[in-house]
């Protein structure tokens, strides 16, 4: 199923072309109910005019009202429930990196866990006869474990992984200008304009996407902060 949706960042002006309102990737920074972006959410389909809700399965057709679809699609009885379920608190764009954020009981995250088995169930076709076994193995020990070892993973590193991660995610997409700049050091390296993906501190297996698009971006980011080299950088990667 994958292949029915657009990359994050990816140029879809020529999927758009023939509607009114055109995909906004800044859509998926609004952040929607439970404190959730709508990227948790949503994904662009490669079809003009329409989205994806992975969490209820439904397409959105917001060619004719825009991001107004998207933020009715939240008031969404089975979306709702599930948005809830999902909830964690994270750091509004902008926001101070000390925000405190509100840690979800056991239950809570329990149910996150098995909604998430059951949106990949369906989000990859795989058969039904999966879903009721599987969630019936979720507990809280196997949460505790998943989140632990994930967690575990980067304690090595002190924090500089998510640190340098939320640095220059915040220095890149957080300014216009910078962002229309990083846009066009792409074209010039002739690559497909990416955006830096948003580290969120309490989704420890999302740093794996963090760090993959850091490593596909690697070059027009040494472009983009070359000025800013030490003088063995800049001869390492002249």
């Amino acid at each position: 199923m994958d292949a029915q949706f657009v990359e994050e960042g990816a140029q879809v002006a020529n999927i758009d072309n023939t509607v009114k309102n055109k995909w906004r990737w800044a859509w998926l920074d609004e952040v929607g109910e439970g404190g959730r972006p709508i990227r948790s959410w949503c994904k662009k389909l490669k079809v003009a005019g329409a989205c994806m809700c992975v969490l209820c399965h439904k397409k959105l057709v917001y060619g004719s009202n825009g991001k107004k679809v998207l933020i009715r699609h939240q008031s969404d009885g089975a979306h709702r429930a599930a948005v809830r379920s999902l909830a964690h608190t994270s750091s509004l764009p902008g926001a101070s990196a000390a925000t405190t954020e509100t840690q979800l009981s056991m239950a809570d995250r329990v149910c996150d866990l098995k909604i998430r088995v059951c949106g990949f169930i369906a989000e990859h076709d795989l058969s039904l006869t999966l879903s009721q076994p599987l969630v019936e193995l979720i507990n809280g020990d196997t949460v505790h474990m998943v989140s632990n070892a994930a967690k575990a993973l980067l304690v090595p590193f002190g924090g500089y992984v998510e640190d340098f991660s939320r640095k220059v995610y915040c220095d890149i997409e957080k300014f216009p200008k910078q962002k229309e700049l990083f846009s066009e050091i792409q074209g010039l390296l002739h690559m497909e304009p990416k955006s830096v993906i948003r580290p969120i501190s309490t989704r420890f297996l999302q740093m794996l996407d963090v760090c993959n698009r850091l490593q596909e971006l690697i070059d027009p980011l040494i472009v983009h902060y070359y000025s800013i080299l030490s003088p063995a950088d800049k001869r390492k990667y002249r």
